[in-house]
């Protein structure tokens, strides 16, 4: 091979081969300086050298241009297009920051198009042409892409690639034709989704995938056309066990699957893809989809298919429920939370029904009582602390109650509830009672002991109303304590026995620990009562009596001998309704007794004989 030549390299600089081309049977070279990046570009005929040029390194602005290859080169290079024409628009992409790109056809075999390089040290190192596709590197490896497509009539075609401020540089470029792939769907009717299923298929259909010039796809591209609801609304690609990956844009609604594959493997791949829509308030229009697949260069025309939407409507409820009213003190067996609100549920969507409730408030503090649920009727367990964001979910046939702290009354703080309808999926609290355990100690056989099993489903239902399957009002449930008068009580002392001439006698403290009943009686009046069955036993003015204030007791006896039964009773005003007592009473004995008669003394007299 003949050498060609090199001015001398500025200092420090190494010469390094960065480009060979092939034109006919040719090679030529392009040299460049690294230190200095000077270029240098060498032409051969067979092995003889032909010549020899310096390239400068474009300046900011300067042209690259792929034109009509010049009589300089060998035989022209033949594009094969099959007898296929391209018929799309020219069209020049711009995906650097680095390079701008003009569109200039000119008539006759002057068709060129031009790109302008933003960055003064951007050279020029490839240039290819893979299906109608053109990729530029620029010094940094970064790529400028230009896609060819104007309407090409089969026929040769010859491009070099040219610094129009400096020396032309000619590189070998092949193109072919590229035919789109084919995609047809055998139903472009999905159906319905409802949204409490969660998702609906997008293609139901038997898809079918056609490329005569290709075997495998490099996309596959699916999007919500009309996207109504935000990134509430989204396309889900189940990858499970495929090759295939998926990225989804949510603010574009545009699912895109990548990675090649064959033409069976991206038809599984689009019957695995669903949408689903979470909105509370969604637009319910119907959804369209758009289906494109695309081999390494085209996408084929666009599929579409429609799918219905069909929502939830949130239950409501009407008015506050009440249990109904409950005795102080008692114990009651509680109420089915589908009789509470049978006549307060409502729903427009057809077949709906009450499937539970969501407690989201519960502020009774423990002076009142406490709410109970039970799912048996039998083990019992308090609601405890509940919100929106922590509620408690009870079925229809859970039992509710109110169990007041003792000797309270009155109207307790009420439950705050949410309504559940039956498009709900999830579970529900349960308490129920099984028999563990069963053992031998000795030859002693112990028996199972029952153990409660209390398991609450608490839940977030601050999302609701809308298309959820919550209310989105609240209702109260409330319930009365009735008050229930509990009688006063006190204590006697010991039963009396005395002489029947003993006079007055005065027992103080006789009556103590004297209350009104319950501590929340404390207001009511009390008034006492002494009655005696034998008043003869007394005088007139001398019958039992107890001093209110001091508890004491006095009776004058009459003399007469016998005993007499004393009744006292104290009685408060505070009734007898809802079985209340008002009346206590209590007797003791007086025994009135003869005086003890003296022993007689016995006097020995002397007797004369």
């Amino acid at each position: 091979m003949d050498g060609g030549f090199f001015d001398a390299p500025k200092v420090g600089g190494e010469w390094e081969l960065t480009e060979v081309a092939q034109v006919g049977n040719d090679p030529h070279f392009i040299w460049r300086n690294s230190a200095t990046n000077e270029m240098a570009a060498w032409f051969f005929n067979g092995t003889k050298f032909l010549s020899g040029t310096f390239i400068d390194a474009p300046k900011v602005g300067s042209e690259w241009q792929i034109v009509s290859v010049t009589s300089q080169y060998a035989e022209p290079m033949l594009m094969p297009l099959g007898g296929v024409s391209i018929d799309t628009a020219f069209n020049i992409g711009v995906p650097s920051k680095d390079a701008s790109f003009t569109d200039s056809i000119l008539p006759g075999s002057s068709n060129f198009y031009t790109f302008t390089v933003n960055e003064p040290q951007a050279l020029l190192y490839n240039l290819e042409v893979p299906g109608l596709e053109t990729k530029v590197l620029n010094a940094e490896g970064k790529e400028f892409m230009l896609e060819p497509s104007q309407p090409l009539a089969p026929g040769k075609y010859y491009f070099q690639v040219t610094n129009t401020n400096l020396t032309t540089i000619t590189a070998k470029i092949d193109l072919f034709a590229n035919i789109a792939p084919q995609f047809t769907l055998s139903s472009t009717t999905i159906g319905t989704y409802e949204q409490s299923q969660g998702s609906a298929p997008v293609i139901t259909g038997t898809p079918s995938i056609a490329d005569p010039d290709s075997t495998q796809l490099a996309l596959v591209r699916v999007s919500i056309t009309n996207l109504k609801d935000g990134a509430d609304e989204r396309l889900t690609y189940d990858h499970a066990g495929s090759l295939i990956a998926s990225t989804y844009n949510a603010s574009t609604g545009v699912l895109t699957l990548f990675g090649a594959g064959s033409f069976a493997d991206c038809e599984a791949a689009l019957k695995r893809i669903s949408y689903s829509n979470t909105a509370l308030n969604p637009d319910k229009s119907d959804r369209v989809f758009s289906v494109v697949v695309a081999d390494s260069f085209t996408d084929s025309a666009a599929v579409t298919t429609t799918l219905k939407l069909s929502f939830n409507t949130a239950p409501s409820l009407g008015a506050d429920v009440s249990l109904g009213s409950i005795l102080e003190n008692a114990v009651t067996a509680g109420e089915a939370i589908s009789t509470l609100l049978s006549n307060q549920f409502s729903d427009p969507d057809t077949n709906s029904s009450l499937k539970g409730i969501a407690i989201v408030g519960n502020t009774a503090p423990t002076t009142q009582g406490w709410w109970d649920y039970s799912t048996n009727g039998i083990d019992w367990r308090e609601v405890g602390t509940v919100s929106d964001s922590n509620a408690l979910i009870l079925s229809a046939t859970t039992k509710l109650r109110f169990q007041p702290t003792q000797f309270y009354n009155g109207t307790p703080d009420s439950l705050t509830i949410r309504a559940i309808d039956n498009t709900y999926t999830g579970s529900f609290s349960t308490v129920t009672t099984i028999l563990r355990g069963g053992y031998m100690m000795g030859s002693i056989v112990m028996p199972p002991m029952p153990t409660t099993i209390v398991t609450p489903v608490r839940q977030d239902v601050s999302r609701n109303g809308g298309t959820s399957a919550f209310s989105g009002t609240t209702t109260s449930i409330g319930t009365t304590v009735l008050s229930v008068n509990q009688a006063p009580t006190f204590t006697l002392g010991e039963n009396q026995s005395v002489d029947v001439s003993a006079g007055t006698q005065a027992v103080n403290g006789f009556l103590t620990n004297v209350t009104k009943g319950a501590p929340n009686e404390s207001n009511e009046t009390l008034t006492y009562e002494v009655t005696v069955d034998n008043a003869g036993l007394f005088t007139t003015n001398g019958q039992p009596t107890i001093d209110p204030e001091t508890g004491a007791l006095s009776y004058t006896p009459a003399g007469k001998a016998g005993t007499a039964t004393v009744t006292v009773t104290l009685k408060d005003n505070g009734g007898t309704a809802n079985g209340g007592s008002d009346t206590t009473s209590k007797t003791f004995t007086i025994a009135l007794n003869e005086p003890t008669p003296e022993p007689e003394t016995l006097i020995e007299v002397a007797v004369d004989s």
